[in-house]
């Protein structure tokens, strides 16, 4: 009788253990999905910033940029 009670509580010991492994996995892949939520969300908002620049516009944005720079030389000679 001792016996059954032993197997028995080896049993539920078991059962309980496997299922805080099982918990403890749900947790993990939470964890992993909010990571890669966070990654997908910053990859798109570099998508759209890129997505805004246009040929034209780095040509135009290097143009002004080279006038400021001859304009900031001048000023310093």
């Amino acid at each position: 009788m001792n016996t059954v009670a032993v197997k028995d509580s080896k049993q539920q010991l078991m059962q309980a253990f496997e299922q805080i492994i099982a918990e403890k996995q749900k947790l993990n892949s939470k964890i992993a999905t909010k990571q890669e939520g966070a990654e997908k969300e910053k990859d798109k908002e570099i998508l759209t910033a890129a997505s805004a620049y246009t040929v034209d516009g780095i040509v135009k944005g290097l143009a002004d940029l080279q006038l400021e720079f001859g304009t900031i030389v001048n000023q310093l000679s």
